[in-house]
């Protein structure tokens, strides 16, 4: 099976899920792209994937994309289309949540190409969702805010039970969602117990504009995790 990651909590935890499930995770896979407002791909620090794939110890397969609509549909067709060929998978493993619009477009790619889309959050319940990757010793910060009541204090921050519950208050003032499956922020996994290693962000600056803003990574190092007791 090939993981299609971000590099948010949601890819990494369907990550793990498969593998728990005992699906044969061999590859993952992050689609780029310089448009900021794309539809179906994170931007915010996506070359920290390549860290995180050593991190996790997991071949990762890099493409590009302009980003336009529709266009980068085909594009991820045809990407999965080598990966399918190079690493022989038999399906693909991907952490939406809601989204119609991704989930029908990934869906119609992954039958194109015979291959079993695993989705294991899909509708699952926000709250739900969001402490599991706290039950599951996630360590998420918080890298695009771009909703009502999430304002540049959000960014770097991490994902912990107080953030857990302004964001359940932000959905029913707002109704923002939750788990930021809406594009009201973008996360990035630092840390977990699949990780053979930590990421620390060694330098990094707060962009904000109008109301949006993201937080820009621009160095970052493996770190050795502390053996367990």
């Amino acid at each position: 099976m090939a993981a299609l990651i971000s590099g948010g909590k949601d890819s990494w935890t369907a990550f793990q899920m498969a593998r728990e499930a005992g699906h044969d995770v061999v590859v993952a896979v992050n689609v780029r792209s310089p448009n900021s407002w794309s539809y179906m791909y994170h931007t915010v620090n996506s070359w920290v994937v390549d860290v995180q794939a050593m991190a996790v110890g997991v071949p990762l397969e890099v493409f590009y994309t302009r980003g336009v609509k529709e266009e980068e549909v085909d594009d991820l067709a045809y990407y999965l289309s080598q990966v399918k060929k190079r690493w022989n998978v038999e399906g693909l493993s991907i952490g939406g949540i809601r989204s119609r619009y991704q989930g029908d477009r990934i869906g119609r790619v992954c039958e194109q190409l015979g291959l079993e889309l695993y989705a294991p959050l899909w509708h699952k319940d926000s709250e739900w969702l969001l402490r599991e990757y706290l039950r599951r010793n996630m360590k998420v910060i918080f890298v695009l805010a771009s909703a009502l009541g999430i304002g540049p204090n959000w960014l770097g921050r991490q994902l912990d039970e107080k953030a857990i519950e302004e964001l359940i208050i932000l959905n029913k003032k707002w109704g923002v969602d939750p788990t930021g499956e809406g594009g009201e922020y973008e996360s990035l996994v630092l840390d977990a117990p699949f990780f053979r290693e930590a990421i620390s962000v060694e330098e990094a600056e707060k962009i904000w504009r109008v109301d949006t803003g993201t937080y820009a990574i621009k160095r970052v190092r493996l770190v050795p995790k502390s053996p367990k007791a």
